[in-house]
């Protein structure tokens, strides 16, 4: 049994209509008209009445990129410049993108249909790491309220002296410690001497990102249980190809992302890893839907990062794609771990996946989700922004979602990966 969020079993339901009004300036109808009437000469379907992209938690939640905010980039009217999200829907399975309203959100834990109520918990949590209460532990407080003062360290952070900004339960400290002032100040540099160079995405790695996830990592506190990995360096893709059920398109061999947080192997993953079959050509088999990233450690969590001037769009379109092919790659582990043939069409179910998409210094939370009995089986869903690392408060509240994305891949992601996508020897 996992003990919080009770992972997959729940999930065996389409999603259920929202039933907010749309967007005024909605992505669909009013930013991109003519994408609506190239769809539907085709045959396709587009929903006019899905909220905007920046819809999240709340109504006043930031948005995360100039491709979604209202300095959305033109296309002209041709089938060549149509915006990336559209191919998603044209592919055999489509991947439907979400946007769900706060109403929504709110209503999950009492909808167990729901594709993201397996992690209710979690994304409850979420909603409030990410308006920045409860982002330090309260020990925290009278050292850091010394700093707020003219000549601190902390001086100009007002949002550090918030009551709110501090947890008096022990819920914070469970999930990891926060990292001491220096470091949190090191990253702040990093972001602003990025944005003032106007530093490409892969200086944005180097200098802030790893940066945050390796501070995140050391304080953690499963840190012995888990472990990032860079597949930016390795263009780590998608194999085999078959993992990807589409039409070939630039957006197929563009899915690549920058990191992985993976479960390290306990007894219980060695012993599986022996026994599971290679897949394709390969001569060592691998719990991933890649070739490089690590072979025995399950991938929980994925992050795809972009500097200021990145392609936000794209951003997602890749997490999207490389979060399809996991799933695909977890149905083939979950069958050989209860003995189905891999042709078999039995139903297999899966916990939702949480995705990072950096933009520069803000992260955003999205979740992926997949269900066999919708004929749109993979979903993923826009959770909000949170944290900025420009500021110290930022900072902080970038390390606790990423604390509390680690809890959920230890506690809740292990539990069910060892239990049901694990293989083990055959009885003699």
């Amino acid at each position: 049994m996992i003990p919080e969020e009770q992972m997959p079993g729940q999930m065996t339901s389409s999603t259920p209509p929202s039933t907010s009004a749309p967007a005024p300036g909605g992505p669909h109808s009013s930013r991109f008209p003519f994408v609506s009437s190239w769809l539907q000469s085709v045959g396709a379907t587009f929903d006019d009445n899905a909220p905007s992209y920046g819809a999240a938690f709340d109504d006043k939640a930031p948005s995360y990129g100039a491709a979604f905010d209202g300095d959305v980039p033109s296309y002209t009217n041709s089938r060549s410049s149509l915006p990336k999200m559209c191919e998603l829907q044209l592919m055999n399975p489509p991947i439907d993108y979400q946007t769900p309203t706060v109403q929504e959100l709110s209503r999950i834990d009492q909808d167990p249909r729901h594709p993201l109520y397996a992690m209710r918990d979690t994304l409850s949590e979420f909603n409030a790491l990410k308006n920045g209460i409860g982002i330090l532990p309260a020990s925290m407080k009278a050292s850091l309220k010394e700093k707020l003062d003219v000549g601190g360290e902390c001086r100009g952070e007002l949002l550090l002296g918030c009551e709110s900004t501090f947890d008096s339960s022990s819920v914070r400290l469970s999930r990891g410690d926060a990292p001491d002032l220096q470091r949190v100040q090191s990253v702040v540099e990093e972001t602003l001497e990025c944005m003032e160079d106007g530093d490409l995405e892969i200086s944005w790695n180097e200098r802030v990102h790893f940066r945050v996830l390796n501070v995140a990592l050391r304080f953690v506190a499963s840190k012995d249980e888990l472990r990032y990995t860079n597949v930016t360096e390795k263009r780590d893709r998608i194999f085999p190809s078959f993992l990807l059920p589409f039409r070939r398109t630039s957006i197929q061999k563009d899915a690549t992302i920058d990191y992985t947080i993976n479960l390290l192997p306990s007894e219980g993953l060695n012993v599986a890893f022996r026994c599971i079959q290679p897949l394709a050509n390969e001569t060592t088999a691998s719990f991933n839907h890649t070739k490089l990233s690590p072979k025995n450690s399950p991938i929980a969590i994925s992050i795809n990062t972009k500097s200021v001037a990145g392609d936000g769009e794209m951003n997602r379109v890749q997490l999207a794609v490389w979060a399809a092919a996991l799933f695909e790659r977890l149905k083939l582990l979950v069958k050989e771990a209860a003995h189905i043939p891999k042709d078999s069409s039995a139903d297999i179910e899966i916990p939702p996946l949480p995705l990072v998409a950096v933009h520069g210094k803000t992260g955003a939370l999205l979740v992926a989700t997949y269900s066999a009995e919708t004929d749109e089986p993979y979903k993923m869903w826009e959770c909000g922004d949170f944290g900025s690392t420009d500021t110290i408060h930022g900072t902080y509240q970038v390390v606790a979602v990423l604390h509390l994305l680690m809890h959920w891949a230890q506690n809740s992601y292990r539990p069910w990966f060892e239990s049901r996508a694990a293989p083990r020897p055959m009885d003699n």
